[in-house]
Parts: C-alpha cells; sequence; structure tokens
C-alpha cells in the first residue's frame, strides 16, 4: 500500500483514491485531527493549507469524496458552509424530518396538517391535536420547515 505524506501528517490510498490519515487522531465526529503545538485542528484543513495557504475565514473545506478521513488534496476544495450543507443534503448525509430526532412530527402527520389547514381547520386546532406550537403549524404551513415534502 502507499502511503503519502502531507507534513506532520501521512495516510494511505484506498481504491477510491482517498488517502486515510494513518498516524492522527480522531476527533468525537469522525474528523482527524492534528496537533500543532498548542493549535488543533482538522486534518483535511491542515492539508488543503498545507499546499494552498491561509484558509479566507467563514469558509470550509470540503470533500469531493464524502470521506471526513480522507486528506487527498485532489478530494478537498473550499466552499461555503451554504455550499457544503447544502452538498451534505443533496448527498442524503444530513438526516431531515422525522429521521432528524429532533422532530415531533412524521411525514403523514405533515401531510394531515397541510389536509386539515386546505380544510381551513385553524392553525390553534392542529397545534393542540398534534401537540406542537401554533408557530410550528404556521411554518410546515409557510414552508419555513418541511419544504422538501410535497
Amino acid at each position: 500500500m502507499t502511503t503519502h505524506k502531507f507534513g506532520v501528517v501521512e495516510g494511505d490510498i484506498t481504491t477510491s483514491g482517498c488517502i486515510i490519515c494513518n498516524n492522527v487522531g480522531t476527533y468525537t465526529n469522525g474528523y482527524p485531527q492534528v496537533h500543532l503545538g498548542q493549535l488543533t485542528m482538522n486534518a483535511h484543513r491542515y492539508v488543503y493549507q498545507l499546499l494552498h495557504g491561509k484558509i479566507p475565514p467563514r469558509l470550509d473545506v470540503m470533500h469531493s469524496c464524502d470521506n471526513r478521513e480522507c486528506v487527498n488534496p485532489a478530494h478537498l476544495c473550499l466552499g461555503t458552509r451554504k455550499q457544503n450543507m447544502a452538498d451534505a443534503v443533496a448527498k442524503g448525509r444530513v438526516p431531515r424530518g422525522q429521521l432528524s430526532g429532533m422532530s415531533k412530527v412524521t411525514e403523514a402527520s405533515v401531510r394531515e396538517i397541510r389536509e386539515l389547514a386546505s380544510n381551513r381547520v385553524p392553525q390553534r386546532r392542529i397545534a393542540l391535536r398534534y401537540d406542537i406550537s401554533q408557530a410550528a403549524v404556521w411554518k410546515i404551513l409557510n414552508g419555513l420547515t418541511w419544504r422538501w415534502l410535497q
């Protein structure tokens, strides 16, 4: 197996072309971390910065391969947080709706809420029925939440 070195980071290349760190620790979120004296940073950000210079403020280093352990420079690019999150959503890496663990309603109940509202049932009554706030009902009906569900 071929090993690549980028400063203090080294990794082995996979069949998909990812270079997986094999000499650094990992954050609880799965991103490899590099310790540089008093500074600790994500290994992929370190490698990007090593090769391209300082990362401008408010930009993420994105993985085209979707492998958070990868430090292959060919798989790394800059993007805004909005672009990074849109990429994650488009690739199905962000749980949404009832899968998020934060939702008090299901896809079925969102459809029911919309149906009730179309039949002129008051939002307050809908909220009581589903044990959610009237504001939550309003957000569902006005596309601020669950807008992807049609």
